[in-house]
C-alpha cells in the first residue's frame, strides 16, 4: 500500500500552501468566570447532636442480634446553592471514633467514651443504615431539586452489643459523613 507517499505529499501540498496565504494578528479576548461547583451544607448542620433517648439496662439485654433498642429523633442535613447541573448529593464516606463492633462490624460501632457496656451505636440516611468505610453506600443519595436543594433525614440508634452484658452509664461517640456531588 502506498499510504506514505500519499500522507506525505498532502503534508507539503499544506505546508505550501501557507506561503502564498495572507499574513496577519488576531486578538482573541476570553471572558469567563470560575465558579464554585459545590454545594453548601448549612452552618448549624456541621455537627449535629443527636441524643438517644436513655434505656435501662434490661431492655438492652433482652435484645438479640441486630434489633433496635433506642433510636434518637430524626435530625435533617440540608444542602443549598447546588450549581445548575448538579442532580444528586451522594454519601462517599463514613467514619467512626468508635471501635469495631462484635454485633456486626460493617455498620456499628463501640461507643469511644463513656462508662456504658453492652451497646453498639448505627446511623441512618433517608431511612436507610450506613456502612462504615468509603464508596460503600453507592444507594444513599438525595435528589437535588430546581432551587438547587437537597436534604437528608437521619437517626441514630443502639443495639446489644453481641456477648457483652448492658452495664449502666453514659455512651458517646461521633460519626463523620462525607458527601459528594453529581
Amino acid at each position: 500500500m502506498k499510504l506514505k507517499p500519499i500522507i506525505t505529499a498532502m503534508l507539503g501540498m499544506m505546508s505550501a500552501s501557507g506561503a502564498f496565504a495572507d499574513t496577519g494578528t488576531a486578538n482573541i479576548t476570553f471572558d469567563s468566570e470560575v465558579t464554585s461547583t459545590t454545594c453548601t451544607l448549612e452552618a448549624a448542620q456541621h455537627a449535629v447532636a443527636s441524643v438517644i433517648p436513655d434505656t435501662t439496662a434490661k431492655t438492652i439485654n433482652a435484645a438479640t442480634g441486630e434489633t433496635e433498642v433506642a433510636r434518637s429523633p430524626d435530625f435533617a442535613l440540608n444542602f443549598t446553592a447546588c450549581p445548575a447541573g448538579i442532580t444528586n448529593i451522594n454519601l462517599v464516606d463514613v467514619k467512626s471514633s468508635g471501635g469495631a463492633s462484635l454485633t456486626n462490624a460493617t455498620t456499628f460501632v463501640v461507643p469511644e467514651g463513656g462508662t456504658a457496656r453492652g451497646v453498639a451505636v448505627g446511623t441512618t440516611l433517608n431511612s436507610t443504615t450506613v456502612a462504615l468505610g468509603q464508596n460503600v453506600n453507592s444507594g444513599i443519595t438525595a435528589p437535588v431539586d430546581g432551587s438547587g436543594a437537597a436534604s437528608f433525614t437521619g437517626s441514630n440508634f443502639i443495639v446489644h452489643e453481641s456477648g457483652v452484658p448492658a452495664a449502666t452509664g453514659d455512651y458517646n461517640t461521633t460519626f463523620t459523613l462525607t458527601f459528594d456531588w453529581s
